[in-house]
């Protein structure tokens, strides 16, 4: 399932920025540099290189849509962390 997580990683940022009208400015600063870190038991772990600020920023802002576009993407429910 990682592999075809990463495989979409390009497909779910695209749909993620344009489903949810992310400005190209906010997308560039928050969305862009996350990464896939791992899945397990159904809970994707995201990285992303920024401040405690940033992630809370992250969390309150994305994290929901995160859920949606990547569970829709791989056809099955998945927590984001």
């Amino acid at each position: 399932m990682l592999q075809e997580l990463n495989d979409k990683w390009d497909e779910i940022l695209f749909t993620l920025k344009n489903e949810y009208e992310i400005t190209d400015v906010s997308f560039k600063t928050w969305i862009e540099p996350i990464t896939v870190h791992s899945i397990e038991d159904d809970i994707i772990t995201l990285v992303a290189h920024t401040s405690n600020v940033g992630l809370n920023i992250i969390n309150k802002k994305y994290r929901e849509a995160f859920i949606v576009v990547i569970s829709e993407a791989l056809n099955h429910e998945f927590d984001v962390q």
